[in-house]
């Protein structure tokens, strides 16, 4: 009996390993992406819920399609009238360098263009490789060819991209401690409060669209379970009037990981030890810049006190963490 368990345990290793080397998705990614995408394309837009409506005028969808980044090169016409989804999946981008992802997601979005899709749908590495482009061609790109921008939102490690403006936030909750919905990523220690987020929006004027919905849904970051997520929430939204077009606060100066805006507004990510000297790390990044309202999103658990001045919205916590936190409790 032993050798018989010895025997299917190094068998089902081998398989195992063999797989990831032929393909670097592992199969256990697919099955949950295909579940959360049946999944999703069960329970609709009852998972969805729209806690800020935004300006974006979502059409009426009969049929749509949706591809990855690294298919568009091989993708001939799309029908006309076809809803297409581009999405920018991280294992897209995993083994790229910091250059390479900048160059990657431009060439993508360009194709994403001449093929005519409606939306497209990044997540985290593709949301940053944007923001650090020197003068924002892709995002600029996007938006003068009417095409809509999703971005999944999972932490307070996209929020100095809220800069670009994205027409959809889609947002993965977790409820934490007093009944208070946190954005959480599955392992980034840094769920953001919904209601901070809402906060932050209505200071700089965004015009994004705000999407929660259940973390343990299912949920994982595959091009069908994307594409589906993001065509619900398009045909959610189409069921309602968009909210006038506003302006958003110009913004000043931007990096990798912070945006100032022009009335004085600042979104960053710091690391911890660029807290020891606060405003001297501040002078530094922005110099000659003034700050009247900074908002830090740390990963990690970080004890600081909030001021006037600047103030922590990050909780220091995974999804997986707050989930835990509630089963000892």
């Amino acid at each position: 009996m032993k050798k018989k368990a010895a025997f299917a345990l190094s068998t089902a290793s081998l398989l195992l390993v063999i797989q990831v080397a032929v393909w670097p998705i592992p199969i256990y990614y697919w099955l949950a992406g295909e579940f959360t995408r049946e999944l999703l394309s069960w329970q609709g837009q009852k998972l969805l819920t729209v806690q800020a409506r935004g300006s974006w005028h979502s059409k009426p969808i009969a049929n749509w399609k949706v591809l990855s980044s690294s298919q568009l090169s091989r993708e001939g016409e799309i029908e006309k009238t076809d809803f297409l989804i581009v999405v920018f999946t991280p294992w897209e981008l995993n083994g790229l360098s910091y250059q390479e992802r900048i160059a990657y997601v431009r060439k993508a979005t360009e194709r994403a263009v001449e093929l005519g899709a409606d939306l497209v749908c990044d997540t985290s590495a593709a949301d940053r490789a944007r923001l650090s482009e020197k003068d924002h061609a892709s995002t600029k790109l996007l938006k003068r060819a009417g095409i809509a921008r999703a971005v999944v939102f999972d932490g307070g490690h996209h929020l100095p991209n809220l800069a670009l403006d994205p027409e959809l936030l889609l947002c993965p909750v977790i409820g934490g401690t007093d009944r208070q919905e946190l954005i959480a990523h599955g392992f980034c220690r840094d769920a953001l409060p919904v209601e901070k987020l809402m906060e932050i929006r209505e200071l700089i004027g965004l015009n994004s669209a705000i999407i929660t919905f259940p973390r343990f849904a299912g949920y994982l970051k595959s091009p069908q379970t994307l594409g589906t997520l993001c065509l619900e929430a398009a045909r959610l939204l189409a069921a309602s009037q968009p909210n006038a077009s506003r302006k958003t606060q110009p913004l000043v100066t931007w990096g990798p990981k912070f945006s100032l805006f022009a009335n004085g507004v600042l979104l960053w990510r710091p690391l911890p030890e660029q807290l020891v000297d606060f405003e001297g790390e501040l002078a530094e990044l922005i110099p000659g810049h003034k700050v009247k309202r900074a908002y830090l999103a740390v990963e990690g658990e970080i004890h600081l006190e909030s001021t006037q001045r600047w103030e922590l919205v990050t909780v220091g916590l995974s999804t997986w963490q707050i989930m835990l936190s509630k089963i000892k409790r």
